[in-house]
């Protein structure tokens, strides 16, 4: 060892990130791997990353200058078809030590002999083994098929919270101890918006002035007609408010409408379809109670941001919300409309409970950072890269 090397020095890593889906608007899976590549960045732990994408135009909310190469497969079915072996050429000819595909997906087919580099995969949930009427019948053939078959060729699975840990072992009955789980940070730009700010964004978004938030695609799995029947409690109690929903309209979406329309409340609820991050700090501050009834998360990311934005948060009592939320928010049976009504009441008409829950979501929200997220990753990266030399 020469004198000027000290011995806790670490071999330098060769990191491809996998960027399908970065050049569409971002949502939960986006922003995860965004984040991820922005904080990778930001520390020296001798990782030098770059972004592997089946696109040509910059990736969406990426500002971060990395090292790009392009392959081929922007949709899905393409992707899942050519994706290994153009996946593969890159890892060969950059010689990459670990490829990371934050989207799960699972392009790895091609066998380690003739392409020498860790795979890591990045698992969010198993919604569709537990919910497979909520997804397209593509995203099923994906789990139940393709994933499956493709994780003899994967060393280490990575996923957001405990509760989506024993869902992997227990439907694709991948080893334990090669499932990792790694919470989310939540963004430092989600903090409590002052007054003026508040006031900008509800005027650009044409907003109410009280109103009930909720952050997510209108899908099934969110559990949205539940909220709407609880919403219709609260102005049957009296409640002024209006409920805002921001989300992009996804896959059998139609019972959403349909629910609205039967409740008679769509003068009072707000659709504002997607709304960018730069606008998100200021709806979440601005609101009286942040609502998240969801049937099944894996880590469920608006919450967090709720809470480090100081909105008090009703969800449910399933998955891995009770994880992210701890003692911080309300956890209600996401099917029990009188309860999910009675939990945002208390938050409506209890300045107390509000405050307190405010205070505690702002604390505990502090504990999910990026830097611990990506510091963790690093960790597995490194120890895959090791298992690969040996």
């Amino acid at each position: 060892m020469s004198a000027d090397r000290r011995p806790d020095v670490q071999p330098p890593i060769r990191l491809g990130l996998l960027g399908y889906g970065l050049d569409r608007p971002l949502t939960g899976i986006g922003r995860y791997a965004v984040e991820l590549a922005r904080h990778l960045c930001a520390f020296d732990d001798g990782i030098s990353l770059e972004l592997i994408k089946p696109f040509s135009k910059p990736a969406n909310g990426l500002d971060t200058p990395l090292r790009t190469r392009q392959i081929l497969g922007r949709r899905l079915p393409a992707y899942m078809v050519v994706g290994p072996t153009q996946i593969t050429n890159v890892a060969r000819r950059d010689r990459l030590d670990v490829v990371h595909d934050p989207f799960g997906v699972s392009p790895f087919f091609v066998p380690r002999q003739l392409a020498p580099f860790g795979r890591v995969l990045t698992l969010h949930d198993m919604v569709p083994f537990v919910y497979p009427e909520t997804h397209a019948r593509l995203t099923n053939l994906l789990f139940r098929r393709y994933i499956p078959r493709s994780l003899r060729f994967v060393d280490q699975i990575i996923t957001d919270s405990e509760s989506s840990q024993r869902d992997i072992v227990r439907f694709l009955r991948f080893p334990s101890e090669r499932v990792t789980a790694i919470p989310i940070g939540v963004a430092s730009r989600f903090a409590p918006a002052g007054a003026d700010e508040r006031q900008r964004a509800c005027q650009r978004l044409s907003l109410p002035g009280d109103y009930i938030l909720t952050v997510g695609s209108l899908s099934p799995r969110k559990n949205l007609e539940s909220l709407f029947a609880a919403f219709k409690e609260l102005r049957r109690r009296g409640r002024p408010h209006h409920l805002v929903v921001v989300g992009p309209t996804a896959w059998k979406s139609a019972g959403i409408f349909r629910q609205l329309r039967t409740l008679g409340i769509e003068s009072d609820v707000l659709l504002t379809g997607f709304v960018s991050d730069d606008d998100l700090p200021a709806l979440y501050s601005g609101a009286a109670a942040f609502a998240f009834p969801s049937l099944y998360e894996g880590f469920g990311l608006p919450p967090l941001e709720a809470m480090a934005c100081g909105t008090p948060v009703v969800t449910s009592n399933n998955s891995s919300l009770p994880e992210v939320v701890g003692d911080a928010g309300l956890l209600v049976d996401p099917l029990d409309v009188e309860a999910l009504a009675s939990a945002l009441d208390r938050l409506l008409t209890d300045p107390e409970l509000s405050s307190r829950l405010i205070r505690r979501g702002i604390a505990r929200s502090k504990a999910f950072t990026w830097e611990r997220t990506a510091r963790a990753h690093s960790c597995i990266y490194r120890d895959v890269a090791t298992q690969r030399r040996l």
